[in-house]
């Protein structure tokens, strides 16, 4: 795990408030993005800092005390840092490290003197199958931190969901799932958000089926449990369209690996396309479409680019 302070609107920046963030970044991921902007956390296998420990079976524990006290020295050492953010990686994967967020964030609670925004940005896999952990109503309890959980939903169908995660189609559900199984929690000190995972390129990198070549995320495809949790998340937050992390141009790792799996079109003379086969080389053809453009549109008029929304927590 890292603790380090991330530039407003940068990788893992909680760029719906506007916010530079102290990003605690956990290892591993089961999903498999090839957007992800954070590769080395998320397939990574090892662990680092002092606030790790082994148990007999060799796995890695949180010390909750511990990592709360670092928490609040990075802060008191980093007053540009407006928020912490809980990431990966995957802060949630199962249910011991489910358990040991939250100690650790009661634990932060007991020690911060002010208030301490905490946005904890988790797949939601592992809550959606299993349920949430009975420690999470004790969440209720905070005195002195806001936290937010938020869920960057991958993809509105199954299909597209198997393509941008790497994982099987069935588990599209589980994030959407965790999203209702977390409502519960929310109320006094505890929100519960959803965002969009990713998205169309604003400079012109549009994402497509591999084989038919048509525009992913196109509302007459929605699956009916997307919608729903679309619709009520932008209720919730009073917003007109979902926040969305979309595929950024000037990520030529992202861009490169999501044209090997053949899901890159463009709309029009694409940046990103082109710094992607110039860092990596190669005679990828990329296929443009003035449907795009149409697609784009819609997509725009349902989804918020992440950096531009102010959600009021």
């Amino acid at each position: 795990m890292e603790i380090y302070v991330d530039e407003k609107g940068e990788v893992a920046g909680v760029r719906w408030l506007g916010l530079r963030a102290g990003a605690v970044r956990f290892y591993g991921c089961n999903y498999r993005c090839p957007f992800c902007p954070a590769q080395r956390w998320s397939y990574s296998g090892s662990f680092g800092g002092v606030e790790f420990c082994m148990d007999e079976e060799g796995r890695v524990e949180v010390e909750s005390t511990a990592l709360a006290e670092r928490m609040l020295a990075f802060l008191r050492e980093h007053p540009e840092a407006e928020c912490l953010l809980l990431t990966g990686g995957e802060p949630l994967p199962d249910r011991q490290r489910s358990e040991e967020v939250v100690d650790t964030i009661l634990e932060l609670d007991r020690l911060a003197e002010d208030e301490v925004l905490v946005v904890c940005r988790t797949n939601g896999h592992y809550l959606g199958r299993k349920g949430v952990p009975e420690c999470f109503s004790r969440l209720r309890e905070l005195e002195k931190l806001r936290v937010v959980f938020e869920i960057p939903v991958v993809g509105t169908t199954e299909e597209e969901f198997a393509l941008l995660s790497g994982i099987e189609s069935k588990y599209f559900n589980c994030q959407l799932a965790s999203y209702w199984q977390l409502s519960p929690v929310a109320g006094g000190r505890v929100e519960v958000m959803a965002s969009f995972g990713t998205g169309h390129s604003s400079g012109g990198v549009h994402l497509v089926h591999p084989e038919t070549r048509e525009s992913m995320f196109r509302r007459e495809h929605w699956s009916r449990d997307f919608e729903d949790v679309y619709h009520d998340t932008c209720t919730k937050l009073g917003l007109p369209r979902m926040p969305a992390y979309c595929l950024s141009d000037k990520d030529p790792d992202a861009v490169y690996r999501c044209m090997a799996l053949g899901c890159v079109g463009c709309r029009q003379e694409c940046e990103g396309v082109r710094r992607a086969l110039e860092k990596y080389g190669g005679e990828m053809r990329v296929e443009s479409r003035d449907e795009y453009l149409e697609d784009y549109r819609e997509f725009s008029e349902l989804f918020e680019p992440a950096e531009s929304c102010r959600v009021e927590i």
